[in-house]
């Protein structure tokens, strides 16, 4: 969460043209929408691959994010963190883990 916000270790730091900035800012907000909505789709019926979305989304926003910022350190933390965030997702959510 640090990397989003700080640009260490970063030299150029920023969107490269205001048209990245737009279309970043829509990917964004459509990946956000899609995340509100698994959300409501998970407190009506858990289910692995509802699940599974809820992960994957703010994953990729946080890769998109370093991508779209050049922020090749982010990136990278994005990816070893939607590695774990969705395999933890999938092992917690296997038929049998937590029920009685």
């Amino acid at each position: 969460m640090t990397l989003m916000v700080f640009p260490l270790l970063v030299w150029e730091f920023g969107f490269a043209t205001v048209g990245e900035f737009f279309l970043w800012g829509v990917i964004c907000a459509a990946l956000l929408l899609a995340y509100f909505i698994c959300w409501g789709l998970y407190f009506r019926k858990p289910s692995r691959p509802v699940s599974l979305w809820l992960a994957i989304l703010p994953s990729a926003i946080f890769i998109l994010r370093g991508m779209f910022l050049r922020h090749w350190l982010l990136t990278v933390f994005g990816v070893v963190f939607a590695i774990e965030h969705i395999y933890i997702t999938w092992f917690n959510n296997k038929p049998g883990v937590g029920s009685r």
